[in-house]
């Protein structure tokens, strides 16, 4: 939760077998939502992904990011599939984060989700807002994450 290095990384950190499967990778305009956590404009081309991640073979993350197209020209048509994204950012275009801000809420799945996830819709997540920065304050990366809430305990410390 407190880590700016992604958490397919820390995953594998720890032993454990992580796979990524890219569902959507296209290019579009920025909407409401997502020009205010990326201080773009409405209609700036940003990357869409959704992907999910899977631990140790079980479903354990969905998640929908946005990032401005300008920081990463051609991210739309790379390969993604078990890679990386914050490895992929760094290596092809210098990406380094500085920081994020994560907001937490208890949600229900709807169909399409609890599907993806190995759930019910009766099942409660933890969804995750992000957004994520450079250290000159530029915003790269926006995302909604939807974890399982048997598979996840996040860690907070406060110093």
């Amino acid at each position: 939760m407190g880590s700016v290095t992604g958490s397919a990384e820390d995953l594998r950190g720890s032993g454990r077998r992580v796979t990524t499967q890219t569902i959507r990778q296209e290019l579009g305009e920025a909407d409401d939502r997502e020009s205010r956590l990326l201080q773009i404009p409405v209609g700036e081309p940003v990357v869409r992904l959704r992907r999910l991640r899977r631990v140790d073979g079980q479903p354990w993350l969905l998640v929908d990011t946005a990032l401005p197209a300008r920081l990463v020209p051609g991210l739309e048509r790379a390969s993604l599939e078990n890679q990386s994204l914050y490895d992929v950012l760094r290596r092809r275009y210098g990406i380094e984060p500085a920081g994020a801000d994560r907001w937490i809420e208890a949600v229900f799945p709807n169909r399409e989700q609890a599907a993806m996830l190995e759930v019910s819709t009766s099942t409660p997540l933890l969804g995750i807002e992000s957004v994520a920065w450079l250290r000159d304050s530029t915003r790269f990366e926006a995302y909604y994450a939807l974890h399982r809430s048997d598979q996840i305990r996040f860690y907070v410390g406060i110093r």
